[in-house]
Parts: structure tokens; C-alpha cells; sequence
């Protein structure tokens, strides 16, 4: 549970030391480790700690009312699918590579800007769309609709 201590305690040292904002980075690289070695409980576990970093940041997120939250990945690997005859806390799982796959990762967000990060797009134009949250920036990331297919 060090991820979400450490989120717990990024968020708090942050906003008492930085009252004009701040910018911080929480990353649960381990779950891409579980993904290449095809190990589903190192996986699973490393994703279950993520979550509750993230849990973390958004209760903050909820409470301060000016912080914007996005979550994704870089890259999905290991092709995990979860096999028929799985059940909640009884994962039947089977690996397709230990490499990267083409899956297409998610992108959510909440908080103040959060409705610039919908749609499917190209992972370089998240930066884009950050500077725009954050009104700085030569490019506006609405301005680039051409490279965002809309969803329902």
C-alpha cells in the first residue's frame, strides 16, 4: 500500500507548499512488469494498489474543488484476457504476448477540464490537452479536432 500513502501524502505536502497549484505524477509501474512476465497476481495485486492511490488523489480532488485528475497509460502489455468460468476474487486469466499489444488504453479524468479528455485520440495530444486545462500553451488541444474521432 505504499502507492497510495505515498499519493496520500504527495497531495498533502504539495497543496501546503505549492498554494498556486501543483503538478504531481503518480505512476503504478509495476502492473506493465505483471503484464510482461505474464504474472496475473503480480498483476492484479499491482493494479489493486493503483486503484487505491487513485482513490486517494480523487478524495482529495473531490474536497479541494480546483484539481483536475486524469488517469491513463502508456501502453497496455501482456494481452491479458479473462477467461470464461472467472468469477469476482477467482480470476481465470491467460496471457497473449509478453509484449505490447495494440489496445487502445483509457483516458479519464475529473475535475475542472476533465470534459477536454473524452473521445479517442492519439496519446501525444494528452500533453496538448493539459497545457489547455492549465490555459497556458501555443495550441489549443480543441483546436486539433481533426486528429479526435468523438464517441456516443
Amino acid at each position: 500500500d505504499y502507492l497510495r500513502t505515498a499519493s496520500w501524502m504527495g497531495t498533502r505536502f504539495l497543496s501546503r507548499y505549492g498554494p498556486e497549484g501543483f503538478f504531481l505524477l503518480v505512476e503504478g509501474s509495476q502492473i506493465d512488469w505483471g503484464g510482461h512476465s505474464n504474472n496475473l497476481e503480480h498483476l492484479i495485486g499491482e493494479t489493486l494498489d493503483f486503484d487505491r492511490a487513485v482513490g486517494e488523489v480523487l478524495k482529495f480532488a473531490k474536497a479541494d474543488g480546483r484539481t483536475l485528475v486524469i488517469v491513463t497509460a502508456d501502453h497496455e502489455a501482456g494481452g491479458l484476457g479473462i477467461n470464461r468460468g472467472s468469477s469476482m476474487g477467482d480470476v481465470k486469466g491467460a496471457f497473449t504476448t509478453n509484449g505490447h499489444t495494440a489496445t487502445m488504453v483509457p483516458v479519464l479524468a475529473y475535475g475542472p477540464g476533465a470534459h477536454l479528455f473524452s473521445g479517442v485520440y492519439d496519446n501525444s495530444d494528452i500533453y496538448h490537452k493539459i497545457l489547455q486545462a492549465l490555459g497556458i500553451g501555443r495550441e489549443s488541444a480543441m483546436t486539433r479536432e481533426a486528429s479526435v474521432i468523438s464517441t456516443p
